[in-house]
C-alpha cells in the first residue's frame, strides 16, 4: 500500500521487493499504471535495481512505470532479500519505525543474516 502524506509518497520496501520478484519471474516486462506501482517503479529505477522507464504527469508525479529487466544490483538485492524469514528479520530490525536506515544498511543487515544462517 502506498503511504501518501500531502503531495508526498513514502517508499514501501515490501512493494519494491515484490515488484523485483515479479520482474525476475516474468518472461518480459511488467507495467504499472496505478500511482503506487508507478512511484515504486521510479524508486527501483532510481536505485538502479532494474532497467525500464517511468512516465510523469505535469507535476512530476509518476503515473506509469515499466520494468524490463533486473540489473546486477537488483539481482544482488533479491539474493539478499528473497528468503521470507530473512526479509521478516530485516523488516523487524532494520526497517523498524524508530530506526534510521539507508539502502546500504538494509543490504548489509540482510547479508549478516545470511552469513549467520550459513554459519560464516
Amino acid at each position: 500500500m502506498l503511504v501518501q502524506e500531502g503531495d508526498h509518497m513514502k517508499r514501501d520496501m515490501d512493494i519494491i521487493r515484490n515488484l523485483l520478484i515479479e520482474l525476475e519471474d516474468a518472461s518480459g516486462l511488467i507495467d504499472r499504471e496505478d500511482p503506487s506501482g508507478a512511484y515504486h517503479i521510479t524508486l527501483i529505477l532510481d536505485a538502479d535495481l532494474a532497467k525500464g522507464a517511468p512516465c510523469f504527469d505535469g507535476q512530476g508525479m509518476p503515473v506509469h512505470g515499466t520494468l524490463t529487466r533486473l540489473t546486477w544490483a537488483g539481482h544482488e538485492f533479491l539474493d539478499a532479500m528473497r528468503d521470507d524469514t530473512i526479509w521478516k528479520k530485516v523488516k523487524e530490525k532494520a526497517l523498524a519505525p524508530a530506526a534510521s536506515w539507508t539502502f546500504s544498511i538494509l543490504l548489509e543487515y540482510a547479508r549478516i543474516e545470511i552469513k549467520s544462517r550459513l554459519g560464516i
